[in-house]
């Protein structure tokens, strides 16, 4: 599996988006929040780790809908819908990637967006790697 030091990525994470590379700032983002959910599911029981971020996001959304006590205690509901969102954005800007469509703008809003989380995930659960 890959491993990345979590530190490193936040300050690639951090120069990418001052510099304006908000393609691989979004990248970075995916990486570093990935992460951050796959602390979230093991700190719930959950041992869904190695599956795509967007099946973890949602066995967070069931986890926390069947009242899942360690999910709902670590994890606010507005907090799973913007990184459900979030997630969206970026698959939908990253498909544009391989035609005409492309719109750099997109991808520094997605960055701008994926920074807030990571943000709070760092603060929330610090600077976790994957298992």
């Amino acid at each position: 599996m890959f491993r990345k030091d979590p530190i490193e990525l936040g300050m690639q994470l951090k120069k990418a988006i001052s510099n304006e590379m908000f393609l691989e700032a979004t990248m970075l983002e995916n990486m570093i929040l990935d992460s951050r959910v796959d602390y979230v599911l093991k700190e719930a029981g959950d041992n869904s780790i190695g599956y795509p971020l967007n099946g973890k996001i949602r066995k967070i959304n069931m986890m926390y809908n069947s009242r899942n006590e360690s999910v709902q205690g670590m994890l606010e509901r507005d907090v799973i819908n913007k990184l459900e969102l979030w997630n969206e954005k970026k698959t939908r800007a990253v498909q544009t990637l391989s035609n005409s469509d492309y719109e750099p703008e997109k991808f520094r809003n997605i960055a701008i967006e994926g920074n807030v989380l990571v943000d709070y995930f760092t603060q929330k659960f610090g600077t976790t790697t994957r298992f």
